[in-house]
């Protein structure tokens, strides 16, 4: 059947939330999504489900027709593919329900779930889930990716603190999936993407925190770059689990608090949360401001909420991205020098803009995210992994495509002989099949998730990912 011919008539029959066409009110803000590269794409139907019933109803079509469904939940994704253009797309974001059982210390929400969400009801609490550090990305995606970010150090990966996920199979069952129940499903819905089943909801561990961390920044001159991050590199040996830094080289802002004769030059700039004892925040920070002679040094008490939510400036919904990224063993002196030299010969926009244009990041691994889990006892992998590099470009108008799109790959290209194999899928765009093998670490971990594939999802109907092919 093709998915023209489909009709409202045929959906509302079977559908009790919203169908949205090309033409019908709210359609264009439904396929809005993060990287607005993908704002051209025009899917035949956005089926917007309210609750698993719709979810059901929309599954079943799919294998009755073999019907390809796009899955578009907080969509943050940087390839776009929550949107395909001329496909049927099954739309989770109103599906927010945030349940917290403190005494188990136990939070589930909804597919449709964004991070600030979770962390402002996990808050009320006393709880976190670690998690992102965008607070407009969807759980679901973060999730099913693996999920790094300011608390890795401490707790480790999101995957990592995963309970349970309440899913909708590809033939319309409603199953659960954890260590006791469908546990080859739970070990590739951590980390094997969307490929398998939808998730309708996650449910979480959530550990103690806040309500104030330490955070903010801490500014380095350009000459201070190489020295500092070399210094950093053996700081995080021993570096304090309570503490998360990103490390980021991209132009100063025109901040008031950074001296004007930095603005607009290649400076360091650390991202720091310290979610520890506050008698200890201060001592621990000093580890950090040690390390050179900052321009700038922005930390402060902050709610978590707040902290976890401070690198939305980096990348605000709706400017175009394209991202390459992967893990790194170490940062080696000839690898530093050509990011100091790739970040001063950066294209620059000729118009203002929200955010940045280009970043070069180091996410900073070790303690729980390294040293607690094992390699295989989930899909998503860490091997080796000592910081997670992220070269960022983002632009918003279609003539700055080119350069932007160069210069990361660019940079990509230089790094590979540094690279390891494996790596995280979530914060780089799809470099393609063979890339994809390789993701995963030893290529018995990439067999497991293909033999979960054509168990769970034989005829490939969820392919709009990072797509893991049944044989």
């Amino acid at each position: 059947m093709q998915t023209t011919q489909l009709g409202a008539e045929h959906f509302s029959s079977i559908f009790d939330g919203d169908i949205l066409r090309p033409g019908e009110d709210g359609f264009s803000e439904a396929r809005e999504l993060f990287n607005m590269r993908a704002k051209e794409n025009t899917p035949q139907l956005i089926a917007r489900a309210r609750n698993d019933d719709d979810v059901v109803a929309v599954m079943k079509f799919a294998t009755e027709t073999r019907t390809p469904i796009a899955i578009r939940s907080g969509g943050h994704g940087i390839d776009g593919e929550a949107m395909p253009d001329g496909a049927i797309v099954l739309d989770l974001s109103q599906m927010k329900d945030i349940t917290v059982d403190k005494e188990k210390g136990l939070i589930k929400v909804g597919a449709g779930t964004l991070l600030g969400d979770i962390d402002r009801a996990g808050q009320k609490h006393g709880l976190v889930v670690p998690s992102g550090t965008n607070s407009l990305t969807g759980v679901a995606g973060l999730t099913l990716g693996g999920g790094i970010g300011m608390l890795m150090r401490r707790y480790g990966a999101t995957v990592d603190n995963l309970e349970s996920c309440d899913v909708v199979t590809i033939d319309g069952r409603k199953i659960v999936a954890s260590e006791s129940e469908n546990p080859d499903l739970f070990w590739a819905l951590r980390g094997g993407g969307g490929n398998f089943g939808v998730v309708t909801a996650f449910e979480y561990r959530g550990h103690p925190v806040g309500p104030e961390v330490m955070a903010g920044t801490i500014t380095f001159p350009p000459e201070q770059i190489k020295p500092v991050v070399n210094a950093l590199r053996e700081k995080a040996k021993t570096m304090s689990r309570d503490l998360g830094v990103i490390i980021a080289i991209a132009d100063a802002p025109p901040d008031p608090e950074i001296p004007a004769e930095y603005h607009g030059k290649p400076v360091l700039t650390l991202f720091v949360v310290y979610s520890g004892k506050m008698e200890g925040a201060n001592e621990t920070l000093e580890s950090l401001t040690s390390l050179g002679s900052p321009a700038a040094v922005q930390v402060v008490p902050m709610e978590w909420a707040d902290a976890n939510s401070m690198l939305d400036v980096i990348a605000p919904w709706g400017r175009s991205y394209h991202t390459r990224g992967g893990y790194l063993p170490d940062l080696p002196e000839a690898l530093l020098d050509m990011v100091i030299e790739r970040a001063e010969s950066a294209p620059r926009l000729d118009y203002e803009s929200p955010g940045v244009s280009t970043a070069q990041t180091f996410a900073v691994f070790g303690g729980a995210i390294s040293e607690d889990f094992s390699e295989d006892y989930v899909a998503f992998s860490r091997e080796g992994a000592v910081f997670l590099s992220e070269i960022i470009t983002a632009w918003d108008k279609p003539e700055d495509a080119q350069r932007f799109e160069g210069w990361a790959d660019g940079i990509a290209e230089a790094m590979a002989p540094y690279m390891r194999k494996n790596g995280y899928i979530n914060l780089t765009t799809d470099r393609g099949p063979a890339w994809l093998r390789e993701l995963y670490g030893a290529p018995e971990k990439f067999k497991r998730l293909q033999a979960a594939k054509k168990k769970w999802d034989p005829m490939n109907l969820l392919r709009f990912n990072k797509n893991i092919l049944p044989d």
